[in-house]
């Protein structure tokens, strides 16, 4: 256990998620036998079970999370973002068994949703899969254990999520070790925020939940907004439905040739 932390990434925008993202985060995981840290610039949230790791001045999302996972003691990090509220049960020996798995395998990441699912079956391990070099967003974060070092490795200065889930994905093919998913989910949340705005389906399951959140912080996204995301979805789940690896070849054809730009390290 004292290998691992659980680093929830945060910052001083965002501070009105912290009550509902912890309170359904000790509602449903009561017993995290991990120590919780909360990053943020200088605003601390009170909570006993908390510890508060502020690290200054808000820079760009990479450079916060760097100062945040040099603070952090362990070997082993699960990284969690702000808006990703539990709603279902945590079996922490489920937990522990496959942070087990991943030390056994030598892994430096395992991510505990399987979005996207991993590349190859093990079989001593059934519950967790290989993703292979080159898989689309090999380094995506959900919630994840990483190895803290390589977590470091992966970040650049200036970049946004999203941009370090897809640069960073073309990065991780140069690790060495490897890089695992779970074929199930082992943490049930739903991603609360988008924009920084509130998504519906979120408030609604606050308002199951009993959770009254700041509603003065931030607005909620519009609906030409929700139809807009909702057609990329759609576009990219007809997308996805060609192997990823057929999809690469057509991409590095149509990169060869100056139909699209180069792939981002």
């Amino acid at each position: 256990m004292n290998r691992l932390s659980v680093l929830v990434i945060s910052c001083d925008r965002y501070a009105d998620i912290w009550t509902p993202f912890f309170t359904l985060f000790w509602r449903y995981w009561p017993d995290c036998p991990y120590p919780v840290f909360l990053g943020s610039n200088q605003r601390q949230f009170n909570h006993p079970q908390v510890n508060a790791l502020p690290v200054g001045p808000d820079r760009s999302w990479a450079e916060n999370a760097q100062r945040m996972a040099d603070a952090i003691p362990s070997e082993y990090v699960l990284i969690m973002l702000e808006d990703f509220f539990l709603y279902d049960h945590v079996d922490t020996k489920q937990i522990n068994e496959l942070f087990g798995a991943l030390l056994e395998l030598e892994g430096v990441y395992l991510r505990l949703k399987p979005f996207p699912k991993p590349d190859h079956k093990i079989s001593e391990f059934p519950l967790v899969g290989l993703i292979e070099p080159g898989a689309p967003y090999r380094a995506a974060l959900q919630a994840t254990i990483w190895k803290r070092d390589v977590f470091l490795r992966m970040l650049r200065t200036g970049e946004t999520p999203w941009q370090m889930e897809l640069r960073g994905s073309v990065r991780s093919e140069k690790i060495p070790e490897s890089f695992f998913s779970v074929w199930q989910p082992a943490l049930h949340y739903q991603a609360g925020v988008t924009l920084g705005c509130w998504k519906p389906s979120a408030l609604n399951l606050l308002k199951r939940e009993g959770i009254v959140p700041d509603r003065t912080a931030r607005p909620v996204i519009s609906g030409i907004k929700i139809l807009e995301m909702e057609c990329k979805r759609r576009i990219n789940y007809l997308i996805n439905m060609v192997p990823w690896k057929i999809r690469r070849r057509i991409g590095d054809s149509l990169r060869k040739n100056g139909w699209l730009s180069t792939r981002e390290a």
